[in-house]
């Protein structure tokens, strides 16, 4: 599977076979969006084209692209198109721009000593890098002797109305069918960038606010979610397989979320009928607002003994011991208590503890952040084990899996990873923080001291970074 010849075909029969599965249970897209060999997928998925001619397309496609020179590199910059664009003068003709997946989130390609002199050009500007694991240097120069074998098998293709909404990602807007009719389309649409951040923005246009990923992993939609970044809670992007490793848990999952969104699902096929299937009746008086969901813990029982003794000493309050547990505190006593205190909120925040209704059957008010309190200098230290947390959940890892210092990229935080870390991290400390600052970090340490940075703008007790300061708001 590591040849492309055998690839495109592959994954298009996954894609086909999983959109037919979701609109079986009800998910049926009325606006559909491919990247790269997806688009022909979505095509056939649209009723553009028939299975007979998209599935000899994707044949034809493979096996002129694997013909091509191989020798080439891919790699991804956290950098816009217009810098990168900019830079590709520095290599002479050798590197294009292969794909352009968010507002800072731009693939090139090309020859691989260019590619790799590029990217440590762009490492040296302090700018996230990742090689990408492939055989080919696709949309680049070195697709060119395919694309007259292209443009020959599109000509042999009957191509209808679209039934629904096609957005091409070689022009980034709604495709007609004169459009895809055209031989040279495709043959442009394996050469030229995926402009899949234009054509997430015309879906959105549209009114599109629910994205589900028809695909094997969750990669497009942490792109759509890097894509609608500054929309915050008005559009979702969910994948239809979060978790490889458990593809009926993660289906099941991904219906949840977009019926809770409104989208129709089709329940009785997916649970069945008869009456234990049916829904049970929701009463009309207002429920007790009662936690009883079990949620992790951070409890004592993990980490090294030094940590263990740390957490139980803000259990018990304990702000002499906390202090003399971490070692070199100058903080005044009263100050090191309130530290303490707020991090034993934030603990029975997380964790759900507390009684869920008062004695006045009045609702309490919200946990109150871990930061709540907390003094400027020790609020790093606060934001750092927030943000190793949410990376350890991402990743399924257990507590401490990941360092400080290591990098989150080799880590295997993808785009999608960063959407859930930074959804944790927003619901944690009611600060809005986008997946791109994720991204756009290195390691855990990184991240937090920008976000350290961030929020002491916006608290006003530091004027460094007040021009970023639309990166991160209030809810």
């Amino acid at each position: 599977m590591r040849r492309t010849e055998f690839a495109q075909p592959a994954l298009f029969a996954t894609q086909l076979a999983m959109f037919r599965l979701a609109g079986e249970l009800g998910l049926a897209g009325g606006a559909l969006l491919g990247h790269s060999i997806g688009e022909l997928t979505a095509a056939h998925a649209a009723g553009a084209l028939s299975l007979d001619d998209a599935a000899a397309l994707v044949v034809a496609r493979a096996l002129v692209m694997q013909a091509a020179p191989e020798g080439g590199a891919m790699v991804s910059l956290r950098a816009p198109e217009p810098e990168v664009a900019a830079s590709l003068k520095e290599v002479d003709g050798l590197v294009a721009v292969a794909a352009v997946n968010g507002p800072r989130s731009t693939v090139i390609s090309g020859d691989a000593a260019a590619v790799r002199k590029l990217a440590a050009a762009w490492r040296a500007r302090g700018v996230r890098t990742k090689l990408l694991a492939v055989s080919h240097a696709f949309h680049s120069p070195h697709m060119d002797p395919a694309l007259r074998g292209l443009a020959e098998a599109a000509r042999a293709l009957t191509v209808r109305e679209p039934a629904a909404v096609l957005v091409s990602t070689r022009t980034g807007r709604v495709a007609t069918r004169e459009e895809l009719a055209a031989p040279d389309h495709w043959a442009a649409q394996a050469r030229e960038p995926v402009r899949f951040h234009d054509g997430v923005r015309a879906l959105r246009a549209l009114g599109v606010d629910t994205f589900v990923e028809i695909g094997p992993d969750a990669t497009t939609a942490g792109m759509v979610a890097d894509c609608l970044a500054g929309e915050s809670g008005e559009a979702a992007a969910i994948p239809l397989v979060r978790d490889p490793s458990d593809e009926a848990r993660s289906v099941l999952r991904a219906l949840a979320q977009a019926y809770a969104r409104g989208v129709a699902v089709a329940w009785a096929k997916v649970i069945g009928e008869g009456p234990g299937a049916d829904p049970a009746a929701v009463p009309t008086y207002p429920f007790r607002h009662e936690r009883h969901w079990i949620t992790p813990s951070y409890g004592v029982r993990s980490g090294s003994p030094r940590e263990r003794e740390l957490w139980r000493a803000v259990d018990d309050l304990d702000a002499e011991r906390f202090a003399a547990v971490v070692g070199g505190v100058a903080a005044p006593p009263d100050a090191v208590g309130e530290v303490v205190a707020a991090l034993r909120r934030w603990r029975s925040g997380v964790s759900g503890q507390g009684s869920g209704e008062n004695q006045s059957g009045e609702i309490p008010a919200a946990a109150a952040s871990p930061l709540d309190g907390v003094p400027a200098e020790e609020r790093h230290a606060v934001l750092l084990a927030m943000v190793l947390a949410a990376v350890d959940g991402a990743l399924g890892h257990a507590a401490g899996a990941v360092g400080p210092h290591d990098d989150l990229t080799q880590a295997g935080i993808t785009s999608f990873g960063a959407l859930e870390i930074a959804g944790r991290i927003s619901r944690e400390t009611g600060v809005n923080v986008p997946p791109g600052l994720v991204l756009d970090h290195r390691t855990a340490h990184e991240l937090a001291a920008r976000l350290d940075e961030l929020l002491a703008s916006q608290a006003g007790d530091d004027p460094r970074s007040r021009s970023e300061h639309d990166a991160m708001e209030l809810r």
